[in-house]
């Protein structure tokens, strides 16, 4: 049978509703989409017996994959058929954050895959199984400087790549709310000085926050934050887009093991939105100019200053590079 549309299994966690997007998207773009992600947050050990022996194999034996194994049994319902039962092979696969799927299931899709592709938006020493599953993948991307060294030892499958904003979901209907800053991000103790800093730095310049960290601990100690919204609840990154396209400013706060740029970078290039940020190697990038862009910690500027300071123009062409639509053609070329 002659297939019309080219066809690619992905697979990612479905964590925030990002999977929806780029399904959808790759979808508009002629794809035929097998979707194989799931739900690998919200997992409990079914008994005593199963933590233990993960515990059991993590310390004595070193094997950090028995837990992924038992998140994909609980949540990864369908999945394993849906591979097994089709006809032929995908002609691409993109997997990110392979470290959530277990060996056998990337035996499955390696064999149902004609060229296969991982990408890792997390950072390589927060999840060091990904090294064990280069194995599997024809092309293999990180955006992040430092995984890139530590993975590319003696592989030539390890390729850079920046993250991507998706310039299809601009057009949604939204009005700024002026003078207004967004962060949005997953709690990481490490990093909840910085957002405290940055939240008190901006509403004495006067501007309004809104600063929102995902955690599902209920004993957080939020009294700690008062300026800190705590939210229990996943929001879905096209609600997240919408806060984006209401705000005026941006915010990104790198997490301490990360070196590359984020997403919350390529949105603000795609939106046109004016970036706070505490990663310095923004400047090496060619979208950056220091009107659109002030690097926290500079101490040789004024938040005052930047904030009147009017948003240039990215040319077009620059803007278009890190678009969803031309990253996705680039990894598949």
């Amino acid at each position: 049978m002659i297939r019309d549309k080219k066809r690619v299994i992905v697979g990612m966690p479905t964590s925030f509703g990002f999977y929806k997007i780029i399904n959808s998207r790759l979808e508009q773009l002629g794809f035929e989409v097998i979707d194989v992600s799931f739900q690998d947050h919200e997992f409990k050990y079914k008994n005593l017996a199963d933590r233990l022996y993960n515990l059991f194999r993590k310390v004595f034996l070193g094997d950090r994959t028995y837990k992924a194994k038992l998140k994909f049994l609980a949540a990864g319902n369908g999945i394993l058929t849906s591979l097994q039962n089709l006809k032929g092979k995908a002609d691409y696969g993109l997997i990110i954050r392979s470290d959530i799927y277990p060996m056998f299931v990337m035996d499955l899709i390696r064999e149902k895959t004609e060229v296969l592709l991982g990408y890792q938006w997390d950072g390589l020493n927060r999840y060091p199984t990904i090294k064990d599953k280069l194995k599997y993948f024809d092309r293999f991307y990180f955006f992040d400087q430092g995984d890139i060294v530590t993975a590319k030892e003696g592989n030539n499958k390890v390729i850079p790549i920046t993250n991507f904003f998706f310039s299809h979901l601009q057009n949604l209907e939204t009005a700024i709310q002026k003078n207004t800053f967004l962060f949005l991000g997953s709690y990481i103790s490490s990093r909840m000085r910085n957002i405290v800093n940055t939240e008190k730095l901006i509403n004495d310049s006067g501007g309004f926050t809104r600063f929102m960290v995902y955690s599902d601990d209920s004993k957080l100690v939020k009294e700690d934050f008062p300026n800190i919204q705590f939210i229990q609840e996943q929001i879905e990154y096209i609600d997240y887009i919408k806060l984006v396209l209401t705000s005026e400013y941006l915010v990104d706060l790198l997490v301490d093991s990360h070196e590359g740029l984020s997403f919350r970078v390529f949105e603000s290039i795609g939106y046109k939105k004016k970036l706070l940020t505490n990663n310095k190697t923004i400047r090496q990038y060619d979208f950056y100019h220091p009107n659109n862009v002030f690097i926290l910690g500079d101490e040789q500027r004024l938040l005052e200053e930047f904030l009147i300071l009017p948003y240039v123009e990215i040319r077009k062409d620059i803007i278009e590079k890190y678009d969803f639509d031309n990253w996705i053609l680039r990894i598949f070329t």
